[in-house]
């Protein structure tokens, strides 16, 4: 092996501080979150716990919906992915499936303009000065 090839592979202990410095920037932000949720400084009302985000995730996937979802993705995606075929049988529907959450947004704008707009009027109507 020559010293061009020994300086060029990576080290071992390199790999596995970038993994603890990364689990660090991770647990570091989590734990204090909870622990603001703890001490009730965050509410629970307007930001759920990284704890109950869990047990909710918990519940999801021991529910046959979680599996079930990700099997059949998975499975559409490899045979859209990996085959002609697949991706002309396939990738228009899932192109058209991926653009319901955006035909959910407009109700909910119409829903939340009007009380923005009433804020607006009010302001335009009162006096500079």
């Amino acid at each position: 092996m020559t010293a061009s090839t020994a300086t060029t592979i990576p080290r071992r202990s390199s790999h596995a501080a970038a993994f603890s410095a990364g689990l660090r920037r991770c647990a570091v932000p989590l734990a204090l979150w909870q622990a603001g949720v703890g001490l009730g400084w965050i509410s629970t009302r307007s930001i759920p716990s990284p704890n109950q985000i869990l047990i909710g995730f918990w519940n999801l996937a021991v529910s046959a919906g979680l599996a079930i979802g990700l099997s059949a993705g998975t499975v559409c995606a490899l045979i859209a992915g990996l085959t002609r075929r697949g991706e002309d049988a396939l990738d228009a529907l899932l192109q058209m499936l991926r653009t319901l959450p955006q035909l959910g947004e407009p109700p909910r704008r119409i829903d939340i303009a009007p009380a923005f707009d009433r804020r607006f009027n009010d302001v335009l109507s009162q006096p500079l000065g």
